[in-house]
């Protein structure tokens, strides 16, 4: 004796539809963690500040050379770091190997796509710039910690 087609599709159809809901986590896209959620609501504040003219006083901490962890003012005129000077010595500085804060906020994104676990980021609350950088883990992987303080919006 055949099952009526109308009895299957009634048994199956409650199937498929818990496999689809199952299946719908694997192939939709990934819930933000709290990191990338607390990066992207930083970045629409200093978004919002619209300034491409300013600058900031920044510090490195990790096992490189003392001449690169030198605490430094960074000056960034329409985006682009302008000038570099070493705040222990106040000689200016090549500024290639420094970032402006819209540069640090692409590190961040890939540290957090990479390394999502092993970062610390804190943000200013008014301005959404990172105040506190802290990326890997200094005892396993010489991970690097980055300050940034007294951020000044210049006039233009």
């Amino acid at each position: 004796m055949l099952t009526p087609p109308t009895a299957i599709l009634s048994f199956l159809r409650p199937l498929l539809g818990l496999c689809l809901a199952a299946c719908s986590g694997i192939t939709g896209a990934a819930k933000p963690t709290d990191a990338e959620v607390a990066l992207e609501q930083a970045l629409a504040r200093w978004r919002t500040v619209r300034t491409v003219d300013y600058s900031f006083k920044s510090s490195i901490s990790c096992y490189c050379p003392i001449d690169y962890i030198s605490p430094r003012t960074v000056t960034v005129r329409n985006g682009t770091v302008v000038a570099v000077t070493n705040r222990t010595t106040g000689a200016a500085e090549p500024v290639g190997e420094r970032v402006s804060i819209d540069s640090l906020f692409g590190l961040i994104r890939s540290e957090l796509a990479a390394r999502p676990t092993n970062s610390q980021i804190l943000y200013d609350t008014i301005l959404g710039y990172p105040r506190l950088v802290k990326l890997g883990m200094p005892e396993s992987d010489a991970g690097s910690f980055i300050s940034v303080d007294s951020v000044a919006l210049l006039p233009r």
